[in-house]
């Protein structure tokens, strides 16, 4: 069955300075499985400018690769060539779009317009011509009645000699602006030196063609169907913006999946150099703890402990090593001082850690209960079973609707509950996580989760990051592929943000990502200016999803990022181990702040088999399941608590000390391979081996020290 989904027109347009032309076709002919049209655009002094457009439809799959050329008769300054231009929907849907994205630009819904001021205020808000450093993957796509159109092209493609990255047009206008059509379209010559940017041809400082040469362009349309995806695919899920992410997987089947760029330094190197920020740049003495940022307010913000205490897992020098442990030592003691002993799981000051460090250190039950409370406080905070989001002062209720609501709103609270639900097994708090996270569903775009600075409504990778890592709690609390399925989606999601491509001599540039696709208060815009730490949040969540899923390769895109980030960081300096907050593609430099390496060392340690990540099992009871965590991996579990035991083994590096929770259960007959039964955490942290039950969590908390043999561990009821 045919469905009408656009039209090319025109098929090539020429402008050269002082020369009205007009087309004139002169011939078909067919070469192969190409379809060749000659043409001629002629001015009104009879010079004819020859034009070839080749369309050769691929064998197995909806697309056709497009080659136009352009041949000057005599020299003359060309003000554009463009080839065939998409319109999207013309006479099919109009501008009645479902979605369209232009990757690192634009990310829309519904009657969402290009080049809105919603989230960027005029003129940073036109991109219907972007420099070419702002285009993320150099593709064009709109999805609308189950069809996606697209076209996508090599950014560093040459279209005349020595001369690189043609211009892309794009035009999404609003449903009652008139328009029938949505415009996709490539021309030369390229903006910056000779096109400016937002203009559709070189008035100021044309093209200088000479006699004879020849100018070509090269792209490839994508014409897709909802129903050539299988029933299990994210283009018939939950979420109806499957279709116009499969524009991305387009683009890597033509022109390739980027491997990650090449590491800057070897693993030995760049774990002393991000060590070397913990040590300095970032390091406080006195009050001793950890900055966020160098030059910023230090406190002891206990999730940077877990990264370095993996540097010394890894293997470091005495020195090094003791140095690690008394700088850990000073911030726990300060952390346990301010603010008790149930403050070790929180993530104040990192991006990433959240819960870890407790199953490293001690004081596993205290922090568990309070995380667990403040689980219960986030669903509480809703508003009419909804977060909603609430601006804290009048300069920032300028950047959305009081009491509107987005995915960043609820993926991060979903994600910390679950996470919270999961460690302590609570029956109720998982119910009620699981019944809250269902708010996500409502969403199709990412959005809205750095309200601190950023107007609600634009599209935001960190609301992809937070929503991957809820599901995939979801999925280790319930097991059904369902909630992957959710994980997958807004893994998807997240690749319109990150730079497929690069430009010559910017090895930061290949998987960089842009953060927001809008502004901070409307007049600082993100676009072409990527934030790493925000891309490296959502790599972690991509890692979470590896774990379960093998339908993409999502641990090629973590790769990828923090390779990039690795690149941006400071090799000496006082922000020596320390990355930018941003970093300048055009100056090709860092903009500060510049951030801790907690990130970085986060992921590597995770890519190369070292996870900071709480492992977890499950194991059958009456009623439903305990749940058993644990800074070890978790070897062989088996049997069921309501038949009255079971049996696990942990295995890490030997001669440290891992913390591991069993729960909700009840108070065990006895538990071999633990050491002595104690009577709380204070007793547990001064034994290598011990255990204790917990009723207020209704668990059992144990304590090991791993040797090179994998320990053994049995609970009796």
């Amino acid at each position: 069955v045919w469905q009408r989904a656009g039209s090319l027109y025109p098929l090539a347009e020429v402008a050269i300075r002082d020369k009205p032309l007009d087309f004139r076709a002169v011939s078909f002919e067919s070469s192969g499985d190409s379809l060749i049209l000659n043409a001629q655009a002629v001015s009104t002094d009879g010079l004819a400018f020859p034009v070839r457009i080749t369309y050769t439809p691929e064998a197995v799959s909806p697309r056709i690769r497009m080659n136009f050329e352009l041949t000057a008769p005599q020299d003359a300054d060309l003000l554009a060539f463009y080839g065939p231009s998409v319109l999207a929907g013309d006479r099919a849907y109009g501008v009645r779009k479902d979605f369209a994205i232009f990757p690192g630009l634009e990310y829309l819904e519904g009657d969402e317009e290009s080049s809105s001021t919603r989230d960027l205020a005029y003129p940073h808000s036109d991109r219907r011509v972007p420099a070419v450093h702002k285009i993320a993957t150099p593709l064009m796509a709109a999805q609308a009645q189950d069809s996606l159109v697209a076209l996508i092209w090599d950014a560093n493609q040459e279209w005349a000699e020595g001369k690189k990255h043609p211009a892309a047009r794009f035009l999404a206008p609003k449903f009652d602006s008139g328009y029938e059509h949505i415009h996709m379209s490539l021309f030369a010559p390229s903006v910056g030196d000779y096109v400016r940017e937002n203009h559709y041809e070189a008035a100021d400082r044309p093209y200088p063609m000479k006699r004879g040469e020849k100018l070509q362009l090269s792209a490839c349309l994508v014409l897709d169907h909802k129903a050539r995806y299988s029933k299990d695919s994210v283009v018939h899920g939950a979420h109806r913006g499957g279709l116009v992410l499969q524009a991305m997987l387009h683009w890597f089947d033509v022109y390739g999946f980027p491997e990650p760029s090449r590491q800057p330094r070897g693993w030995e190197v760049e774990k002393a150099l991000c060590r070397d920020a913990y040590f300095n740049a970032v390091w406080s003495e006195d009050p001793p703890g950890w900055r966020h940022c160098r030059g910023w307010r230090p406190g002891p913000f206990v999730g940077h402990a877990v990264p370095l205490m993996l540097d010394l897992r890894a293997g470091v020098s005495q020195d090094v090593r003791k140095e690690i442990e008394r700088r850990i030592r000073l911030v726990i003691e300060s952390a346990l001082r301010e603010h008790g002993k149930h403050y070790l799981w929180s993530g104040a000051g990192c991006h990433i850690m959240m819960g870890e460090l407790p199953f490293y250190y001690g004081y596993l039950a205290e922090s568990l209960s309070d995380f667990r409370r403040s689980a219960y406080a986030h669903i509480a905070g809703r508003e009419n079973g909804l977060w909603v989001w609430r601006p804290g002062d009048k300069e920032h209720a300028v950047l959305g609707i009081s009491g509107d609501h987005t995915l960043g709103q609820a993926s991060r609270p979903s994600m910390l509950a679950l996470r919270a639900a999961r460690f302590t097994g609570d029956p109720e708090l998982i119910k009620q996580a699981l019944d809250a996270m269902k708010q996500m569903e409502r969403y199709e775009i990412p959005r809205g989760a750095q309200t601190w600075e950023c107007p609600l409504y634009q599209p935001d990778i960190l609301a992809s990051a937070y929503a991957i890592r809820a599901y995939c709690e979801a999925y280790r609390i319930t097991g059904d592929p369902e909630y992957l399925e959710h994980a997958r989606y807004w893994g998807l999601t997240g690749l319109p943000f990150i730079y497929m491509w690069e430009l010559e001599d910017r090895p930061t540039m290949l998987y960089n990502v842009i953060s927001v696709i809008g502004s901070t208060f409307y007049t600082h815009s993100w676009l072409g200016l990527p934030v790493v730490w925000c891309g490296l949040v959502y790599a972690y969540g991509l890692l979470d999803l590896a774990e379960f899923d093998d339908s993409f390769d999502w641990r090629r895109v973590a790769q990828g990022i923090v390779n990039s980030t690795m690149w941006q960081q400071y090799a000496d300096g006082q922000s020596k181990g320390c990355y930018p907050d941003s970093w300048n593609m055009v100056a090709n430099r860092p903009n500060p702040a510049d951030i801790n390496p907690e990130n970085i060392l986060a992921s590597e340690f995770r890519l190369r088999g070292m996870s900071p990540e709480i492992r977890f099992a499950r194991f059958a009871q009456e009623g439903g399941f305990a749940f058993l965590n644990s800074a070890a991996d978790i070897i062989d579990p088996a049997g069921n608590v309501s038949e009255g035991v079971v049996r696990f083994s942990l295995r890490g590096v030997p001669d440290f000390a891992v913390c591991s929770v069993l729960a909700p259960v009840p108070v065990p007959g006895r538990v071999q391979g633990a050491g002595k039964r104690v009577t709380n955490s204070d007793e547990l942290q001064s034994t290598e081996n011990g255990w204790f039950y917990d009723a207020d969590l209704r668990a059992v908390i144990i304590k090991n020290r791993l040797t090179r043999e994998d320990v053994s561990c049995e609970v009796y009821w």
